[in-house]
């Protein structure tokens, strides 16, 4: 608080007899007794009803009790923290300190908004002025001196001042041919009070140019002598620039409206003002102003007699929308008269709201060279049309007579006829969903003097159907009036088919990129959370080693309904992947039977479930040609349902045949067999033929997969089946020549990998191999460390738990791109494991910075990501990636990769 010194003391306040704290404690003011240091040595009542208690408490300081106002002085408004209330302060001495009366001010935080309102509202107006090119101004009438606001300045170009120049410094600035009208218009408004408006243009100090439309009120005394005149000046330069933008067109326009003889206008129906291309300023004789004129000078210009049908036009146009033609006389500047045609269309703004009339102006002087043009224009069409397959036509509006051209008859597949054909007769070779629209148009077109076009379809005597399109124009008199109309047609089949192509085509490519991204993103929704449902009741098992824990079975149901959702979600991308055509299918040589040994370990699981005999084979050497992971994926399904649906002690058989040039694969069982109307409905997605309310697993995809994958490689799918004799489900594949080799070399480690931790494994497969016994064991290994860059704790805290199952290795963390590529160059791991969505960069995008750097970029990554879709498969190995996991994994599969990827070469 500032100290205030007073010379009054409290002896001359007061008579030595009285108290005048005791005084004070009686009074409803508000007063306060502060020590040196500010404060709070005593206060009345009425201060702790003003400030609260805790604000006066003796030692409080009495700067707190205030919300604003730290700075005192005498009179200072305040106002109190705690109430909320306004104060005025007024200072005065004491003999214990200084002494603070507070005068509660009732209206003061009404008064302070009424303030800040008056600040908005002038905020408002010059955002307002200054958006909209506006400026305030007043003069006295007698003395001619007056006021500016910064908006008149800048329009004049000067520096704001608090009075505005000279009327005469002020008219100097306005341009030579403007500068006498104003100055003559404003010294007689002076004697009229009211509304006055003038155009004027001003010349500022840089040369620039301002257009300025100026209105002001001459006010006056009750005996009509003017007192002050107010008013407002609008900029309307970049209006004006905007409207004669609409003839700035490119010279060939230009070039075609000087040859043509055309006046092109427009009537700008918000400032209500008239712009015109030279050309019609010397039709009519006027001097070309790029500022055009006002519409009541622009009727000046013509006829009396004419103005009633210019009007109409001009409403029907603005009303209707419609293009609308009128003739009517102009007035010349050397008095004579041009008879014009005008033409006339409206334009609208974004909203619809009509904004101006544009149109041009032929000068019918001239007629007789414009119709010979015109006739000797259609000839060269006709003989043009002629040489490019289109037919002609011309109806002769006076007589009522009809001509078709040859063409025109070949267009609808018929022989040319002596007469041209009847209104029913056309309409009867039009196809009958557009005869309605083809008689409206004829309507319309009849007796128009617009320019129409349209296609519509027409059918041939022997039904086939072609689209035509069709465009004509009217034929006028010297009066204006149509006298013929000529049209012509052509066949646009071809294009309308392709545009229908096309179309399709896009529509059908959309869908597929919709779906495909939408089960992407599904599929990582889930499969992030199930990779840790999954692999956290994996170590949970090994912690339950004991058949007979009861927790066991909980954690194996949790497991198994885990795997199952996987498969589900597997099987549907590999569905539909084999709809889009991502799918990649490799065709190289495959040894069958070697092929069968690999697999039949995988389902030995799910037999021993079922309690089925051994999986009998009799096995030819065959070599076909086709994928081998997708292979091995179609012999899985297979052998699954035979063991799913068997029935139990029932019997599963294998069997290779080679036949010539093709090659077959039986897989047999003694199951519950398939009626003749389920056979029909085998192979179709989700339908499981009623077993689902058996409870057996599975998820009606796999034969549908099994299906595609086999057409894919050439190859069929068939079945033989009776209702509880067992099915027989025959795949039959093309052999491959004997001398070639039976299978192509490992390309990479990826080939030693089990299939369930690879991308490429099937779903089938992947979901089989998981129900397999694990060993978790701990296992030993060469030693190493792993960086995992992972932003998801959940996924991090699992990765950490199964690496430790590798003895040596140490695995590290980092929880987005950018500390993950600072970490590789500081402590360079032997094997990063990359997630490939972090928050601040994408896997593609960090294995780049990787590769770039020479403390990273030979090492080995592998890619981690819930994204199982193919081509990011394919794409993460073309970069350089040596290995794509797709969560969940299994954690022995893992452990084992890791384990080879850190072994020595």
């Amino acid at each position: 608080m500032r100290q205030t010194n007073f010379n009054v003391t409290a002896s001359t306040l007061w008579p030595s007899q009285f108290d005048p704290l005791a005084v004070l404690t009686l009074l409803p003011t508000a007063a306060l007794l502060l020590d040196e240091t500010g404060r709070v040595r005593w206060c009345n009542g009425a201060a702790r009803q003003a400030l609260g208690d805790a604000a006066t408490a003796s030692g409080a300081i009495a700067t707190d009790a205030f919300a604003t106002g730290r700075d005192w002085a005498d009179g200072a408004l305040l106002q109190a923290s705690a109430t909320g209330q306004w104060l005025r302060l007024r200072l005065a001495a004491h003999s214990g300190g200084s002494l603070l009366s507070l005068e509660v001010l009732e209206d003061a935080g009404a008064l302070d908004a009424a303030r800040q309102e008056a600040e908005r509202h002038k905020a408002f107006l010059d955002l307002a002025q200054r958006h909209g090119r506006l400026g305030m101004w007043r003069r006295d009438p007698h003395t001619m001196q007056g006021e500016w606001d910064r908006h008149v300045f800048e329009f004049w170009g000067l520096q704001p001042s608090d009075a505005a120049p000279d009327f005469q410094v002020a008219l100097a600035a306005i341009v030579a041919e403007d500068r006498e009208g104003l100055a003559n218009k404003f010294q007689s408004s002076l004697k009229l009070a009211g509304s006055h408006a003038h155009r004027y243009r001003v010349r500022r100090a840089d040369g620039q140019v301002r257009h300025l439309h100026s209105h002001w009120q001459v006010k006056a005394d009750a005996q009509g002598s003017p007192t002050h005149v107010i008013g407002v000046i609008i900029d309307d330069t970049e209006a004006l620039a905007r409207a004669q933008s609409h003839f700035e067109a490119p010279s060939q326009l230009v070039l075609a409206e000087d040859l043509a003889g055309i006046a092109r206008w427009v009537q700008d129906l918000r400032t209500q003002r008239m712009f015109y291309n030279r050309h019609a300023a010397d039709i009519v004789g006027l001097r070309y102003r790029p500022e055009g004129m006002s519409f009541s000078e622009f009727r000046s210009l013509v006829h009396v007699d004419d103005l009633p049908a210019l009007d109409e036009a001009g409403e029907r146009t603005v009303r209707t929308g419609e293009a609308t033609d009128v003739e009517a006389r102009y007035r010349r500047s050397d008095g004579s008269w041009r008879l014009l045609l005008t033409r006339r269309m409206l334009q609208r703004d974004e909203a619809g709201v009509p904004t101006a009339i544009i149109g041009i102006a032929i000068d019918l002087t001239e007629r007789r060279e414009a119709d010979l043009a015109l006739r000797r224009a259609n000839e060269r069409a006709a003989l043009a049309a002629r040489g490019m397959g289109m037919g002609t036509w011309e109806i002769d509006m006076a007589a009522g007579q009809t001509h078709w051209d040859e063409q025109m008859w070949r267009l609808r597949g018929r022989s040319l006829q002596a007469n041209a054909p009847t209104l029913e007769q056309r309409l009867h070779m039009v196809h009958p969903d557009d005869r309605g629209l083809t008689r409206e148009r004829n309507a319309r077109t009849s007796f128009g003097t617009q320019v129409f076009e349209h296609e519509f379809r027409v059918l041939w005597p022997d039904g086939s159907v072609h689209w035509l399109a069709s465009r004509s124009g009217p034929v006028l008199n010297h009066a204006g009036q149509v006298v013929r109309r000529m049209g012509v047609n052509w066949d646009v089949t071809g294009a309308r088919q392709a545009v229908e192509e096309r179309q399709a085509r896009e529509l059908a490519q959309q869908a597929s990129r919709a779906k495909s991204d939408f089960l992407s993103r599904m599929s990582h929704e889930l499969r992030t959370p199930l990779n840790a449902v999954i692999g956290f009741s994996q170590l949970l098992l090994e912690s339950h080693r004991r058949q007979d824990d009861p927790e066991r079975e909980q954690l194996t149901a949790v497991l198994a309904g885990g795997r199952h959702l996987l498969a589900l979600i597997n099987d549907m991308l590999d569905l539909t992947s084999l709809d889009d055509g991502q799918l990649r299918i490799e065709a190289v040589a495959v040894d069958l039977p070697a092929l069968i040994r690999e697999a039949l370990p995988l389902v030995e699981p799910m037999r021993q479930a079922h309690g089925l005999a051994a999986v009998e084979v009799d096995l030819q050497n065959a070599t076909v040609v086709g994928d081998k992971t997708r292979l091995r994926q179609v012999l899985i399904n297979l052998l699954s349902n035979a063991i799913k649906y068997n029935l139990p002690g029932g019997r599963v058989r294998l069997e290779t045949r080679v036949s010539g040039a093709v090659a077959t694969m039986v897989v047999i069982d003694t199951g519950r067999g398939l009626s003749t109307e389920q056979q029909a409905q085998l192979f179709q997605p989700f339908n499981r033929l009623g077993v689902e309310a058996l409870g057996i697993e599975g998820t009606g995809i796999g034969l549908a997969i099994t299906k595609a994958l086999v057409e894919r490689m050439g190859g069929s799918v068939s079945v033989q089946s009776r209702p509880d004799q067992g099915s027989r489900f025959t795949v039959s594949l093309p052999t491959h020549a004997a001398h070639s080799p039976p299978n192509s070399p490992p390309n990479s480690m990826l080939q030693s990998l089990p299939s369930h931790v690879r991308a490429d494994g099937s779903a089938s497969e992947r979901a089989l191999a998981l129900d397999s016994p694990a060993d978790n064991a701990v296992l030993p290994g060469p030693g190493g460390s792993v960086l995992y860059i992972e932003d998801n704790p959940v996924n991090m805290l699992l990765m950490d738990q199964v690496l430790a199952q590798v003895a040596g290795v140490t695995m590290r963390q980092a929880v987005d791109g950018r500390s993950g590529v600072a970490s590789a160059i500081a402590q360079r791991p032997d094997l990063v494991l990359l997630d490939m969505h972090l928050p601040d960069a994408d896997g593609h995008e960090v294995f780049r910075q990787l590769q770039a750097h020479p403390a990273t970029a030979g090492v080995r990554c592998i890619a981690v990501s819930a994204n199982a879709m193919p081509d990011e498969i394919a794409r993460a190995r073309d970069v350089g990636f040596v290995d794509y996991w797709t969560k969940p994994f299994d954690i022995q599969s893992v452990v084992t990769a890791v384990a080879q990827y850190l072994a020595p070469d």
